[in-house]
């Protein structure tokens, strides 16, 4: 999704690309550690016991916090700091600055990582919602507060408006098929 709109971005916009696309490849490295897998939202087709395995490991070696965990496997396999410090700086809770300040690498990056559901590209009112019913009943996560729920939305699609003013597709039409042709090159892709 990042390389889609980069590619099609107007020229005034200057963004670093392979620092955009490299870091919304590796951003989301220690979700494991989050991975409620007792739910029925999600159809595990993994043997759980070996992905619970997996978490218990993850969280002794890099921590609890998915973040945190995510940085320290990027810090221990050799990323650049700038890359590091974009998967840090690329969180819906920062957007409302990241648009005050016009962030371009910031601003497609928050949006692309917040079209791609579990399941794959979907609207932002869509994945908002579906963030909701997974992470409402945690409130250390902020989904469960209907104000800050709806400053995130307002956010995103005030980002998706200022991304879609100079990108030369229209956003709303990208979807899975859309994205199909990207997925082998990034298969390949060196991160460090």
């Amino acid at each position: 999704m990042g390389r889609l709109i980069c590619v099609n971005l107007s020229p005034t916009i200057k963004i670093d690309k392979v620092l955009l696309i490299t870091s919304l490849l590796v951003h989301d490295m220690g979700n494991i550690v989050k991975f409620d897998f007792s739910s029925n939202l999600i159809k595990w087709s993994e043997d759980v016991a070996v992905l619970k395995k997996i978490q218990n490991t993850f969280i002794t070696k890099y921590g609890s916090a998915d973040h945190e965990v995510t940085e320290n496997i990027l810090k221990e396999i050799g990323v650049k700091d700038s890359i590091i410090k974009t998967t840090h700086e690329m969180t819906i809770e920062k957007l409302g600055h990241i648009l005050k300040n016009k962030q371009w690498d910031l601003l497609v990056a928050t949006y692309a990582d917040y079209r791609i559901g579990p399941i794959g590209i979907i609207s932002l009112d869509q994945r908002i919602d579906d963030l909701v019913v997974r992470n409402g009943n945690k409130p250390s996560l902020n989904w469960s507060s209907s104000q800050k729920v709806e400053t995130y939305r307002k956010n995103l699609n005030k980002c998706e408006k200022i991304i879609q003013k100079y990108c030369s597709i229209s956003l709303n039409s990208i979807n899975d098929k859309t994205l199909e042709n990207y997925f082998e090159d990034f298969l390949k892709r060196d991160i460090i």
